[in-house]
């Protein structure tokens, strides 16, 4: 399997599988549709870029409330793009249509990307009742990649991600 193609599984599964949920909805195996508008093409012109658009969902697992310190259930629906220059570096984004089963609706927004120097993850997600509780997430990692393949990853930013309850 080539480098690019292994960042896109890396990229699959990391933002995938950020939705905890039990099952990977793609695998490797997987067929996805690549987009081929004109819109799309014109922007990742490049020969060798690849614009992957991968839905998946619902996907649904346990959580406790923030706000109620409860046992509750979340489900997750969404859209997973991958854009793959092709040398290795590449950059995801997911999406997400989150629900929980006590009544909170929201969205969350996963990034991950590949520059080659470095990997960045961050979540994003606030989720609001029909009282006006709401369930925030926030989580950002930077990773340092080594110079050399025997060189060691080095995490650079980590924060706390959630989810809290915001206003209680």
């Amino acid at each position: 399997m080539s480098t690019s193609k292994l960042s896109i599984v890396a990229a699959m599964g990391i933002l995938i599988g950020m939705s905890a949920c039990s099952d990977m909805p793609v695998s490797p195996s997987d067929d996805v549709s690549v987009s081929s508008s004109a819109n799309e093409a014109a922007s990742y012109g490049k020969q060798g870029n690849t614009f992957v658009e991968i839905p998946f969902g619902p996907d649904t697992f346990p959580f406790v409330n923030p706000c109620t310190g409860l046992p509750d259930e979340v489900t997750i629906t969404g859209t997973l793009w991958i854009y793959d220059r092709g040398d290795g570096r590449f950059v995801a984004r997911a999406k997400d249509v989150v629900t929980t089963q006590s009544g909170f609706e929201g969205r969350r927004t996963r990034t991950f990307l590949n520059n080659g120097n470095n990997f960045k993850l961050s979540i994003n997600s606030m989720g609001t009742n029909a009282i006006g509780q709401r369930i925030r997430i926030h989580f950002v990692q930077v990773i340092d990649l080594p110079d050399d393949p025997e060189g060691k990853a080095k995490v650079r930013v980590q924060t706390e991600g959630g989810p809290v309850c915001v206003n209680h």
